[in-house]
């Protein structure tokens, strides 16, 4: 009977740890629901600019950040980046606030998503979706 448990415990264990690596590191920037997307030119790291050019409220736009953030992939490493391009506001449908900081790609290339309360932590979004902002901040 102790070797049933022992080896019970034993499977649990390791499909506990094969499912924690398979995550390779994903973990999503935000898996909120948007309402509201701001966007403004960055006045720099810490210092979130509220002269906002672009606003998104309609479900076209708000999907595309959605989609930005639901797939970008956290970086490991240590962070050392420019000052950010553009800080972006983002409200979910409960009425929390979040603030990040994006520095937009070229065409075809991707883009990176600081939380701007995490300056030490990335997250890497892919170019289609690095395409789909650009056409929404021009």
């Amino acid at each position: 009977m102790r070797k049933k448990i022992l080896f019970a415990a034993s499977i649990f264990f390791a499909l506990s740890f094969v499912s924690g690596c398979r995550s390779n590191g994903k973990e999503e920037v935000s898996n909120a629901t948007l309402s509201k997307e701001r966007i403004s030119h960055s006045k720099g790291f810490g210092r979130g600019n509220t002269d906002f050019f672009k606003v998104y409220e309609a479900e076209e736009g708000l999907e595309v950040f959605q989609k930005a953030f639901s797939k970008a992939v956290k970086q490991e490493g240590i962070v050392d980046m420019e000052e950010p391009e553009f800080d972006l506001e983002v409200k979910d449908k409960e009425g929390n606030k979040q603030e990040y900081h994006l520095w937009i790609g070229e065409k075809d290339e991707t883009s990176t998503l600081m939380k701007a309360e995490d300056t030490n932590t990335i997250y890497s979004v892919l170019a289609k979706e690095t395409n789909e902002l650009i056409d929404l901040i021009e």
